[in-house]
């Protein structure tokens, strides 16, 4: 009973943790989370205020006019600061604007007290040391508040980078599922194996070279598409193999694959980015009453990975089908998973031809 009862605390728990970790990170909640933070720190600031130090109006002047201020350091920091320098790891020039910052802050507070509130003060003030260690005591409180908008920051961040890593796996398994059940037709393997067969009568040799290269084709699909980076020229090499054995299955069809050699050497990419290009390809460009080919070029321009699909256009097609475009669909949201908005991807298509491209940061 008592291990039931520690099960559903430690359930509870977690549940709490993920509610403050929503209600932190999403953007449906941004105006009631800013809501909570100005509230809290007018709190803070009304409880440790000195009454009576100032006549009138005035006494009020000192600790509205401080929280202003807090609140233009806190979020100057935390929308400015923070993701322009620090998150782009531009730490010293975070650390000048930081100090910078308090230094702005604590002079407009001590010029406002000098210029607008000490002609008011009732209370007698303090001899000099006293009022140089309530500047110090000043400049200490204005950092800790700033720091705490980075903290806030960081929390958030880390909250969102959990939840797009758990987001990523859960669909690298869907896309795992997905090449088990539907990227390799079913019909594209009786036709393999149907050709095979026939050449194992008509020519040997030949039927052994594509018994080869299609083991090869099933084991990189099986097996190495685990992994979460893979080299472009294994993924080439996969690419050529699969063309190669739908040129076998497929009469009149043509492909061509462009790169130069020493471009794409330790250039590493996410699996099964490049493979939905080409089943669309070869899906799309299929035409049993005229030739088809595909095109693929790979090229590193200006430290970035680009690539070209292009396939030809049968003359008679549906381009109404429901099933075109789906992976495409899926491909760009896997992309902004893993590179933000970093990344782009389009397609475009005349009367003979569609091509897609890609464009990746190394």
């Amino acid at each position: 009973m008592d291990e039931k009862v520690m099960a559903n605390r430690s359930i509870g728990e977690i549940a709490i943790f993920y509610k403050i970790g929503k209600f932190i990170t999403s953007p449906k909640y941004s105006l009631m989370r800013n809501g909570v933070a100005v509230a809290l720190l007018g709190i803070f600031m009304w409880v440790a205020r000195q009454p009576n130090t100032f006549r009138g109006v005035y006494d009020h002047y000192q600790w509205i006019f401080t929280y202003v201020i807090l609140l233009s350091l806190f979020y100057s920091n935390l929308y400015w600061l923070v993701p322009e320098f620090l998150f782009k790891k531009k730490i010293v020039i975070y650390g000048i604007g930081l100090l910078l910052l308090n230094l702005a802050g604590s002079m407009v507070i001590y010029l406002f007290h000098v210029f607008v509130l000490e002609p008011h003060r009732v209370v007698k003030v303090q001899e000099k040391p006293f009022v140089i260690l309530q500047t110090i005591v000043l400049a200490i409180f204005l950092l800790l508040i700033i720091l705490s908008s980075t903290s806030v920051k960081f929390f958030k961040k880390w909250i969102s980078d959990i939840e797009k890593i758990n987001e990523l796996e859960r669909r690298a398994l869907e896309s795992e599922l997905n090449a088990l059940r539907h990227q390799i037709q079913p019909h594209f393997l009786f036709n393999m194996l149907n050709n095979i067969n026939v050449l194992t009568r008509k020519d040997p040799a030949k039927a052994s070279n594509i018994i080869v290269r299609f083991s090869e084709f099933l084991r990189h699909l099986l097996y190495e598409n685990n992994h979460t980076e893979t080299a472009l020229s294994g993924e080439i090499k996969f690419l050529t193999d699969y063309l190669n054995l739908e040129a076998m299955r497929r009469d009149d069809f043509d492909y061509s694959i462009n790169y130069e050699e020493e471009n794409i050497k330790n250039v590493i990419l996410p699996p099964n980015i490049l493979l939905v290009f080409v089943e669309n390809a070869i899906k799309h460009s299929a035409d049993p009453s005229e030739g088809s080919y595909i095109d693929l070029r790979f090229s590193i321009e200006n430290n970035e990975f680009c690539f070209w699909c292009t396939n030809s256009i049968p003359i008679f097609t549906n381009r109404n089908s429901k099933s075109s475009g789906i992976g495409l669909l899926n491909l760009e949201r896997r992309l902004q998973l893993l590179y933000n908005d970093n990344f782009y991807l389009n397609s475009s298509c005349n009367e003979n031809e569609y091509i897609a491209s890609l464009k990746l940061p190394l």
